[in-house]
């Protein structure tokens, strides 16, 4: 920080608590891309075996999920 630009310096300390706070709660960019693309991932899973993706009409959802880790 002590190389930084005066006039980059307030925007890059405010990024800097921005990335610090996310990264408290959890919730990185990394982290919300991810989940974005596993829940695609877990449609397209669940489309090409005509199921629901949130596995309503299952009396027992293990099979499919442990089917689902398989192929993930």
């Amino acid at each position: 920080m002590a190389n930084v630009p005066l006039e980059a310096y307030a925007d890059l300390t405010a990024d800097l608590h921005t990335v610090a706070t996310d990264t408290a709660l959890g919730i990185t960019h990394v982290s919300a891309t991810c989940n974005c693309s596993t829940w695609q991932h877990w449609c397209k899973f669940c489309i090409a075996l005509n199921l629901d993706e949130y596995l309503a009409g299952l009396a027992d959802p293990i099979p499919v999920l442990q089917l689902y880790a398989h192929h993930y």
